[in-house]
């Protein structure tokens, strides 16, 4: 199981400019060295991007992709759709269930705000923040920690403890702080999300492409 370069147990960068795309390329002459002529991928986060640019790019060899963050269109025409369901669901094809998942759209826009703050620092100073983890073990917890409480139920907001012990264990969470911690990988691992917001790449997958979802 590959880990992205500058995450954990894989080497960071020596210079600017891999971003998610550079690395779908990356993985696949990696994959292509190991002798592997046809396999699945998965990816989540980043990952999903990573694998979905490896599909686009060689779709012969790569059969299928399992991906936990989908690349929505964003386009103007699926923005019109969003609007008119708002006040004519039936007219775009939505259920009274499917209404009541995307709408209302104002709560939507609080929650993305409310918890992309740290996307938009990693995005855009990476490594303003970076070295202040890499200087404090408990600032790091807490910058890594924190999603794992709002993420896994957004009601865990408002508890003491973040409700980090509804679903995980101390020894599962501070796996995943000591991997970043050990290795000194954090800077290079909240850059990747400064070169692919410089680099302006954010690829879609199309629904009529032929690889496997």
């Amino acid at each position: 199981v590959p880990s992205i370069p500058g995450f954990g147990f894989s080497q960071p960068a020596s210079k600017p400019g891999l971003e998610d795309s550079a690395t779908a390329v990356l993985y696949l002459k990696l994959m292509e060295r190991l002798g592997f002529d046809s396999y699945y991928v998965q990816g989540g986060d980043h990952g999903s991007v990573i694998v979905s640019v490896m599909a686009m790019l060689n779709p012969r060899v790569v059969r299928g992709i399992h991906l936990n963050l989908f690349t929505g269109n964003t386009e103007t025409a699926f923005l019109t759709k969003l609007l008119v369901g708002s006040v004519f669901p039936s007219l775009v094809g939505l259920s009274t269930e499917d209404y009541n998942k995307v709408y209302p759209l104002w709560d939507r826009f609080l929650w993305i705000l409310s918890e992309t703050g740290y996307l938009h620092m990693q995005a855009t100073r990476p490594h303003t923040i970076g070295h202040g983890l890499v200087d404090s073990p408990v600032g790091m917890a807490a910058h890594i920690l924190e999603k794992y409480s709002t993420w896994t139920n957004p009601t865990f907001a408002h508890l003491p403890d973040g409700g980090l012990g509804k679903h995980f264990t101390k020894d599962e969470l501070l796996t995943t702080v000591m991997i970043y911690w050990v290795s000194g990988t954090v800077v290079s691992s909240i850059r990747l999300y400064r070169e692919t917001i410089s680099a302006r790449k954010f690829p879609i997958i199309s629904a009529a492409h032929s690889i496997p979802i």
